[in-house]
């Protein structure tokens, strides 16, 4: 896992930190190396999607009139009187005026986030139908810019993160964040996913699409409470399960955001992560676990085609995507080598997919697996959980009806989601919308090449920390769609950019225009 020292600066951590709980989890398998426009959006009385377990009704906010300071609307006595939400206490309210906070296990230890404004740190806890808490963040500047960001989460967890909620309120957003009821120490191994043994569905439901609902009904609801001025616009941010957690937002619930950026999104959720395991079933089937420098060399011709291949039914018919050629293989093709024994390392995402999820087996040894097993675990995701996780429904009609904009950018060199998966989704976005014209004026899609897991490495990411979120900001209040979001590959090391480059929107790429600086974006043209 990468350290992060303390000593980095907001903007630095927020460039790093949507890869962080991926390089977590791959720790532990061994690696080696205006009020008009936001009206639709506010807070009104929002229920969740249809599902088998019962709702409870939500309660609109009242909004008031301010008459007093921010410290003294900073209190919990104040906040529980002014709000109405039903099935909402709020738990704490005190101002940081510190400038620095430390996040502290379960969080991933980023070392202090500095250079923060003074705000008002808000908890509250939701109680669902089936009386599980549900933890909300809520942080609210004092020097406002008129707009809320809901923060994504990661891995088996949705937050709160406090480095994804730093970054929101440095730019002036009231931001929040919630765990969906799931602990964040869980967020690899999903634990949580059974209760006495069998599925836990109400939390369940929690953690897969109605948790971001109502952390997004909830912190529209404070902060038109908190500020005078009114709530003019909402977005969402979020990469990997909140690159997924975004398009959930944009297809189940699709007032709660004007504009959304969905990073690396983890769609397709009952396809890819099974597929995950792939690589691993492959060199235990084959008895041929690669240590890291002969993957490197790609010295065994037949193992690596079969992974990057991707995997098979029984049939030999493809089920979904391969590793792409230049990711990394640490990710989901780790080994380890021990006493000259090398043994496979498999991403702990998966492995609890399938022993957890789809056998209710938390100790189950992933090694026993073979193709024809697989085979029927893969089917067996599909089938049993895609109406709750897949989030790749194409239709996002009543999205663009509502006015919404969404950004979805990916790299083309992620070493744990597919890039290709989001390329479908996005191709059947444009099916189902009536063309690629109709499509891009609401939606769009920029490819990195080059990029890993939420983050630059050989080629650019989204140049942070203000990208992709100001091209969203610039196309939803002032009508500029982005043909292109500045990218840059950045020194882990040093932090220093040390190439820009643009990402263009599909299906063009960037092309050098045979002069110039390569690392200058005015040196290259997007191009079909």
């Amino acid at each position: 896992m990468k350290r992060i020292s303390p000593k980095f600066r907001i903007k630095e951590i927020r460039r790093i930190a949507p890869a962080l709980a991926g390089l977590v989890a791959l720790a532990l398998v061994g690696c080696s190396d205006p009020t008009a426009a936001d009206a639709g959006k506010q807070a009104g009385n929002p229920v969740r999607a249809a599902t088998s377990q019962p709702v409870a009704p939500r309660t609109a906010v009242k909004q008031r009139a301010a008459t007093t300071s921010f410290p003294e609307r900073c209190k919990v006595a104040y906040l529980r009187t002014s709000l109405d939400l039903a099935h909402v206490t709020v738990d704490s309210a005190f101002m940081n005026t510190s400038g620095t906070v430390t996040p502290t296990l379960p969080q991933p230890v980023t070392g202090p986030l500095t250079g923060l404004p003074a705000f008002c740190d808000v908890t509250l806890t939701e109680t669902d139908a089936a009386g599980n808490p549900i933890h909300i963040d809520i942080w609210l500047p004092t020097t406002w810019n008129g707009r809320f960001q809901g923060t994504g989460g990661a891995i088996y967890s949705c937050g709160p993160y406090d480095y994804e909620m730093a970054p929101a309120i440095q730019e002036g957003y009231a931001a929040a964040g919630t765990d969906c009821g799931v602990s964040l120490a869980d967020r690899e191994t999903a634990s949580w996913a059974l209760k006495d043994g069998r599925l836990d569905w109400p939390l369940i439901d929690d953690f897969a699409y109605a948790g971001i609902h109502d952390m997004s009904v909830v912190g529209k609801a404070v902060t038109k409470d908190y500020y005078p001025s009114p709530l003019r616009f909402s977005y969402f941010n979020g990469c990997s399960t909140g690159g997924r957690e975004g398009l959930v937002e944009a297809q189940r619930y699709p007032a709660d955001y004007n504009g959304i950026v969905s990073g690396a999104p983890a769609i397709n959720w009952t396809q890819f992560i099974p597929a995950e395991i792939w690589p691993e079933l492959v060199m235990n089937e084959s008895h041929d676990f690669l240590p890291s420098c002969k993957e490197i060399a790609f010295t065994d011709a037949a193992v690596m085609a079969k992974i990057w291949e991707g995997p098979v039914n029984s049939q030999g018919k493809p089920l979904w995507y391969g590793l792409e050629r230049g990711a990394s293989l640490d990710g989901l093709a780790a080994t380890v080598t021990d006493n000259g024994i090398t043994d496979g390392q498999p991403f702990p995402i998966t492995v609890s997919w399938l022993g957890t999820w789809l056998q209710q087996n938390p100790s189950w040894n992933w090694q026993t697996l073979t193709y024809a097993q697989f085979d029927k675990l893969f089917q067996q995701s599909v089938s049993e959980f895609s109406n709750i996780f897949a989030a790749n429904n194409p239709n996002l009609s009543a999205f663009e009806k509502d006015g919404g904009k969404i950004i979805i950018w990916h790299g083309l060199a992620d070493q744990l989601i597919f890039p290709q998966g989001t390329v479908q989704y996005y191709q059947r976005v444009e099916r189902a919308m009536g063309g690629a014209r109709q499509a891009e004026s609401f939606a769009r899609l920029f490819l990195a090449p080059g990029a890993q897991h939420c983050a630059s490495a050989a080629g650019p990411a989204p140049a942070g920390p203000a990208q992709p979120m100001a091209s969203l900001v610039n196309w939803v209040e002032k009508g500029k769609a982005p043909s292109a979001i500045p990218g840059a590959v950045t020194n882990p090391v040093t932090n220093a950019a040390t190439e820009s480059q643009p990402l263009c929107r599909y299906p063009l790429t960037a092309r050098y225009r045979g002069h110039g600086s390569t690392l200058a974006p005015s040196s290259y043209v997007c191009k079909a």
